[in-house]
């Protein structure tokens, strides 16, 4: 018997022992996938607007992706979405890329027509939903510092780019993939022509207060500090003035360490529930054609974290 109670996922080679007649099916790929909160999500959406159709969580090892995918386009799935670190390996499965899942290098959204895959980022674009949300700011007005190197950075610091952010600053523990995607953001302007600040900033150099970026949002997409602060402590001296806050990962019951100490400090702070919310919502458009009923997302999602809207 295989368990598909909240919080659980199924490995992709145990799919074909589910039947779901009548039912259109949707899922979210990642290893691990069971802490997804993207089904009951997704799910309230389709009962929202009459659609029969399940969404599942879906264990997938990165190095049987290609295996795991033509399962689900023999199964008869409509759409997926995955998660780290699949985005990239996904990119270059799909037959054709929209023009944010090609600038960022990931694909986070898949849609399957007639056995054909199509591959889409809703990152970089409900990340600005959820800034706009939040903050009521436009990216290219923002001078960001972008905390992080790693896949999420990599492609919302690109994302910022090509919105026309013109200041960038990136910091990463490993000083390399900093240094390479500061370089990869300076050659883009070199050939544009764009006059940009794009600077690599040494985690060491934070830490001791060496360095201190006159950002106007802090961009925080590592996994550190999410039950604590961990090894961001350093980040509370640059906690002050109009300076506003997103950190990528997302609290249960909470929000996370860095979303809480800058609202102790006054300042407007979000974490990436919102971007979990606003991306959802475009695969969801993308897969059904429909519009998304965000409130009834936002509730579902809130619920499943155990959380209250801030």
């Amino acid at each position: 018997m295989i368990d598909l109670s909240h919080g659980s996922a199924i490995r992709w080679q145990d799919l074909r022992q589910l039947s779901f007649p009548g039912r259109s099916l949707y899922g979210v790929l990642g290893h691990p996938v069971g802490h997804s909160l993207s089904p009951p999500m997704q799910e309230a959406a389709f009962r929202d607007c009459g659609l029969s159709a399940c969404y599942l969580r879906i264990e997938v090892p990165e190095a049987e992706l290609a295996e795991a995918v033509q399962e689900l386009v023999r199964l008869g799935f409509r759409g997926w979405n995955c998660t780290l670190p699949l985005k990239r390996a996904m990119k270059g499965l799909a037959g054709w890329l929209d023009p944010w899942a090609s600038l960022l290098d990931t694909v986070n959204t898949v849609c399957v027509h007639e056995g054909k895959l199509a591959g889409w980022n809703t990152d970089g674009p409900g990340w600005e939903q959820a800034l706009r949300e939040a903050f009521g700011v436009d990216l290219s007005a923002l001078g960001i510092f972008v905390v992080g190197a790693g896949g999420t950075a990599q492609a919302l610091a690109r994302y910022a780019f090509w919105r026309g952010c013109s200041k960038l600053w990136i910091t990463n523990r490993t000083w390399e993939k900093a240094l390479q995607l500061a370089r990869e953001l300076q050659e883009w302007a070199r050939e544009l022509g764009r006059p940009s600040w794009i600077e690599p900033i040494r985690w060491e150099a934070l830490e001791r207060a060496q360095a201190k970026p006159p950002a106007d949002l802090l961009l925080h997409a590592t996994s550190v500090g999410l039950e604590g602060e961990g090894g961001l402590a350093f980040l509370s001296s640059l906690l002050e003035g109009k300076l506003l806050v997103y950190d990528v990962v997302y609290g249960r019951g909470k929000p996370t360490w860095l979303v809480e100490e800058a609202q102790k400090r006054g300042l407007q702070a979000a974490d990436g529930l919102s971007l979990l919310l606003h991306q959802g919502a475009l695969a969801f458009q993308i897969w059904t054609g429909c519009d998304p009923p965000l409130e009834t997302m936002r509730q579902a999602l809130l619920s499943a974290a155990g959380r209250k809207w801030n």
